[in-house]
């Protein structure tokens, strides 16, 4: 804070470029690593990331959020952090839209898994929303995306199949607010049976992890 407030104040204008945007996303990511945040910690963070994204941004665009999309799209990483800083600030559509750009951002470099991972994300954000049509759209698209994932990293394709499950979990809940009951215990179902496999998966690497 000491930092972003001797950056913004008198003679600020001849620090290094790249100080402002970063001392912004570092308060973001400080106030994040906190674990649970008020609203108003949240709402900052959320600030602080939107701020630090207009600030790095390369091109002259003609509003503040084309240029705030064009900084968001250089780094998918703090993009994804924006959606899940909104979300904690109740802010569920801004946090589908920061979302959405992070899974954009990820597919043009080439990491399929966490494009999908933030497109799963967008769509549990908008289950918070009162657009029911738009956040089934969402979540069945990016849930059935999770089928073309693959790699080596296990890790990281267990967060998909954790993702996919919270996803159809948030699924599940809409379809049953629609009184869609059969969709919404299909959606349950699978999801459970999904973490089962997790789980199992999981519990087999470790013993074999003991074992070696």
């Amino acid at each position: 804070s000491e930092a972003i407030r001797l950056l913004d104040g008198p003679g600020g204008e001849l620090a290094d470029p790249v100080e402002k945007p970063e001392s912004r996303l570092g308060r973001a990511r400080a106030l994040r690593s906190m674990g649970k945040l008020t609203t108003e910690q949240a709402a900052q963070a959320a600030h602080d990331y939107k701020t630090a994204f207009l600030l790095s941004s390369r091109e002259d665009w003609d509003t503040d959020q084309e240029n705030i999309e064009d900084g968001a799209s250089r780094n998918p990483y703090a993009a994804w952090e924006w959606g899940m800083a909104l979300r904690s600030a109740g802010e569920y559509k801004q946090a589908a839209d920061a979302h959405a750009l992070a899974a954009f951002a990820f597919k043009e470099v080439g990491d399929k898994a966490r494009s999908v991972i933030s497109s799963l994300d967008a769509g549990i954000d908008l289950a918070a929303t009162a657009d029911v049509d738009e956040t089934k759209s969402v979540l069945e698209k990016a849930i059935k995306s999770t089928t073309t994932v693959e790699g080596r990293d296990v890790e990281l394709l267990q967060r998909v199949i954790a993702k996919e499950g919270e996803a159809r979990i948030a699924l599940a809940s809409v379809l049953w607010s629609a009184n869609d009951k059969g969709g919404a215990e299909s959606q349950l179902g699978e999801a459970c049976l999904r973490l089962d496999q997790l789980d199992a998966d999981a519990q087999a690497r470790e013993a074999a992890r003991v074992k070696s």
